[in-house]
């Protein structure tokens, strides 16, 4: 898997880790196994099925600055590895989380 951490200043890493310590909590209510892995905010770029040299792809990746953008909404998905269209993931949309003050 290739992935991007993000760029995030204090008060956004600060809500993030909130949501994920919610998110953490309502699956060990739910009785759904919790591993306690710490979070880390990412973006996946890239999953492959067998290991891959993707040394190539993050040093091209690694100085590349993208547009300064701002989330006003967080999707929490579930993916599910090898059950979609010719074994590819399925991926379902667990809930929506706005992130704007109201």
């Amino acid at each position: 898997m290739l992935w991007t951490g993000l760029d995030l200043d204090e008060a956004g890493r600060t809500e993030l880790d909130r949501l994920a310590t919610g998110c953490r909590a309502r699956r060990g209510s739910a009785g759904i196994e919790v591993d306690g892995a710490r979070f880390r905010p990412h973006l996946t770029v890239a999953r492959t099925r067998s290991p891959h040299d993707v040394s190539s792809w993050v040093r091209l990746l690694d100085s590349y600055r993208g547009p300064r953008w701002q989330a006003t909404e967080l999707t929490l998905v579930q993916s599910h590895l090898g059950e979609g269209p010719r074994g590819r993931p399925r991926h379902v949309a667990v809930d929506t989380f706005s992130l704007t003050r109201t």
